[in-house]
C-alpha cells in the first residue's frame, strides 16, 4: 500500500547522487576510519512477500534473492556525522535536527548519538552508501523493497510484525514524541533490530517516480501502518524526522559478522550495526 506523497521531483535524485560522488571520492581523508558494520546474513532463497491488503503495490508473490547483508541496526546520528566530518560534507537540512557544529566538526546533538539520522534526502542516503563502501572494500547500497521486507519478516511467514503476530505495545516505537534510541526493543528471530516502527527506511529506487521508504515511524498514530507489508513513497526532496535509512551490501565469503543462518533454520546475529564505542 503507497503511503505519503511529499516533495520535489523524483527524477533528481540520480543527478544530485552522481554529481555526489566525485565530491565524496576526492574528500576522502587517508586518516578517517568509518562506522565498522557488524552484518546480519540474509541467506539466497524463495521468499513469500506481499499481502492481499496492498494488491496494487505490494501483491502476494514469490521472490528469488541472492543472499546479501543487512546493518542490525538503522544508520545513527554518530554515524552520519562520521561521515560528514570524513567527507567534508554539510547535510542538505540547515540548521539540521540531529546535529551541531563544534568548530569546523559535525557532533551529535545533545542525547542523539544513537538515535537514528533523520532529515535526509533518498540521494544522501545513496552517498553515504557509496562511501561505506570505499571505507570498507564492499559494496554498500540501500536495501530492494523485497529484501527490506525478507529480512523484516525474519523468516515467519504472513506474519504482520517482524516478530510475528500479537500487540505492537512495547515491541517498537511507534505513537511517541521522537524517535528512539536504536536497539531499544527486541530484535526480530534475525538479529535485526527496529524493522517496524522508529523511522521509515529508505530503500533502493524501484521506478519512476517516488521512492521507496519502508518499516513505519514513531509518529504513526496507527500502529498498522508499520506493519512489513506496507511501503511508503516520497518524492525526492523529501526529508523529515520521520525518515533514515540502513544499509545493505552484497554477500561476500568473508563478512564482518555471523550468518544468522541458513534457507532452512534462522539464528540472530550478534554483531552491532554500528561501531564499538
Amino acid at each position: 500500500m503507497a503511503l505519503r506523497l511529499k516533495g520535489g521531483r523524483a527524477g533528481r535524485t540520480r543527478r544530485r547522487a552522481g554529481a555526489l560522488v566525485g565530491i565524496v571520492l576526492a574528500a576522502l581523508p587517508c586518516g578517517c576510519a568509518p562506522p565498522r558494520p557488524g552484518w546480519v546474513r540474509i541467506p539466497a532463497g524463495t521468499y513469500e512477500i506481499g499481502s492481499r491488503l496492498a494488491p496494487r503495490d505490494n501483491p502476494p508473490r514469490l521472490v528469488k534473492l541472492a543472499a546479501f547483508d543487512l546493518g542490525r541496526h538503522e544508520v545513527t546520528v554518530r554515524d552520519f556525522a562520521e561521515y560528514l566530518n570524513a567527507t567534508g560534507r554539510s547535510p542538505a537540512a540547515q540548521p539540521h535536527p540531529d546535529l551541531r557544529r563544534r568548530g569546523t566538526a559535525w557532533v551529535p546533538a545533545a542525547g542523539r548519538a544513537r538515535k537514528p539520522i533523520t532529515t535526509i534526502r533518498h540521494d544522501e542516503a545513496v552517498v553515504y552508501c557509496q562511501w561505506l563502501s570505499i571505507r570498507t572494500g564492499r559494496r554498500c547500497r540501500l536495501p530492494t523493497i523485497e529484501e527490506w521486507e525478507v529480512a523484516a519478516r525474519g523468516g515467519i511467514r504472513g506474519a504482520p510484525w517482524p516478530w510475528g503476530w500479537g500487540s505492537p505495545k512495547g515491541r517498537m516505537a511507534w505513537n511517541l514524541d521522537a524517535a528512539a534510541k536504536v536497539g531499544r526493543f527486541p530484535p526480530n528471530p534475525f538479529g535485526l533490530f527496529d524493522m517496524a516502527g522508529n523511522v521509515w527506511e529508505w530503500c533502493a529506487a524501484d521506478r519512476g517516480g517516488e521512492l521507496p521508504a519502508r518499516g513505519g515511524a514513531w509518529s504513526e498514530r496507527d500502529p498498522a501502518i508499520c506493519e512489513v507489508q506496507r511501503i511508503a513513497r516520497f518524492r525526492a526532496d523529501y526529508m523529515d524526522a520521520d525518515v533514515g535509512f540502513r544499509v545493505a551490501a552484497d554477500a561476500e565469503a568473508a563478512a564482518d559478522g555471523p550468518s544468522v543462518g541458513n534457507s532452512d533454520g534462522w539464528r540472530s546475529g550478534r554483531n552491532s550495526f554500528n561501531r564499538s564505542r
